[in-house]
């Protein structure tokens, strides 16, 4: 169902609030199906429970490549954009979850699903091709490490005292959060978490001298960490 309905509806699934949740989940699932205990997989009634991990992978893997590779159809510009900005987040997302994702996996995946015929030739190529992003997307967890103690207090969100990316300002309490993380925390609790004011999305107001400052400061960090290696 969710093969389906990421490729009939992507836009939901990218996400700036359940992104990360997503993909953590995806590369979780991957690595119970192509990780190093998925031989031990087993349902004591396969056929009963409906379980195939085959037709799971198979499945699971059409998501990423929905949700993580353009379409290729034709578009106004503006869809273009705003594609193009999902599927970054996307890809980021999954490159970023630390406890589950891997290059290793991926190619792991790809050589089962090779070599059982999961899938045909072009439906290989194109999960490599989001492989591969992935790849040029991941910022390691000692960079990013590096980059959180490197940076000043007002460029990392106060909650999860991780770096912002699309900072926005909410005005009930005039605090700077990440959208991503106070649009996840408005969806179960619409109050500023710091003050228990009412609050919601369309209140929240970008702040793009900020998030340039940031994204500059992080591009000339970064340099300066691969530098160093």
């Amino acid at each position: 169902m969710l093969a389906f309905l990421s490729q009939l509806v992507p836009r939901p699934f990218q996400a700036s609030e359940v992104v990360s949740r997503l993909a953590a989940m995806l590369n979780y699932n991957l690595q119970q199906l192509a990780g190093p205990k998925c031989s031990s997989l087993k349902v004591q009634d396969m056929q009963k429970y409906s379980f195939n991990p085959r037709v799971l992978l198979s499945e699971l893997t059409s998501v990423y490549v929905h949700l993580g590779l353009p379409t290729g159809k034709q578009q106004p510009a503006a869809a273009l954009i705003e594609e193009t900005e999902a599927i970054d987040r996307f890809v980021m997302a999954v490159a970023e979850d630390d406890r589950s994702y891997s290059q290793a996996l991926f190619d792991k995946a790809l050589y089962i699903l090779e070599q059982r015929s999961l899938k045909n030739a072009q439906s290989l190529t194109r999960l490599r091709e989001f492989a591969l992003k992935c790849q040029g997307a991941k910022v390691d967890s000692r960079a990013m490490l590096f980059l959180e103690n490197e940076a000043p207090d007002h460029y990392l969100d106060p909650l999860l005292a991780s770096l912002m990316t699309n900072p926005v300002r909410l005005p009930t309490s005039d605090n700077v959060m990440e959208l991503s993380a106070i649009k996840g925390q408005l969806l179960s609790d619409p109050r500023d978490p710091f003050n228990r004011a009412p609050l919601s999305v369309d209140m929240l107001e970008p702040l793009p001298e900020l998030k340039r400052e940031i994204a500059e400061w992080r591009e000339r960090k970064l340099a300066e960490y691969q530098a160093q290696q």
